[in-house]
């Protein structure tokens, strides 16, 4: 007989589970995006991770925890028998997947550095000289007070 603790319990498993697969969301669109974030805006601070990235990951700890806990403790109780228990134990898994590679995503964005000589938003930029395919060399500072668009493809 399911009674209201059970339900209390699958209400709570759920929850915790969820935020387990929001983690493993966040590692893989976080990872696909990666590239494209940092090649937009260098000064993302790195999506705020290297402030206080302990926050984030105690939350998505502890909900793993509490899944795993409670799919361990209904371990005989007759409710969360049959399908019921085999989806306990696949959305634990999935926590604990989305967990480590969580810790796997954000542990280096929470080490990275910026890079030296890089300028701050607003400060002016270095001065530096490209050139074109027709062998022209042009400079930053020729275009002083001027907008100035800079198309580099990169092959790789």
């Amino acid at each position: 007989m399911v009674n209201w603790k059970h339900k209390l319990l699958l209400n709570v498993w759920a929850l915790a589970t969820l935020n387990g697969a929001i983690s493993l969301i966040i590692c893989l669109v976080g990872s696909a995006t990666f590239t494209r974030l940092m090649a937009v805006n260098s000064m993302t601070d790195h999506m705020v991770f290297n402030e206080q990235p302990w926050k984030l990951s105690l939350f998505f700890t502890l909900s793993t925890i509490t899944s795993l806990a409670i799919t361990v403790a209904v371990n005989n109780s007759p409710p969360f028998q049959g399908a019921l228990r085999r989806v306990m134990i696949s959305g634990s898994a999935v926590a604990v997947l989305g967990l480590s590679l969580y810790g796997l995503y954000v542990g280096p964005l929470s080490t990275m550095q910026a890079a030296e000589g890089v300028p701050e938003v607003g400060e002016q930029a270095p001065d530096f000289a490209i050139t074109d395919p027709t062998d022209r060399t042009w400079r930053l500072s020729d275009f002083h007070g001027d907008i100035l668009l800079v198309f580099y493809r990169g092959y790789w």
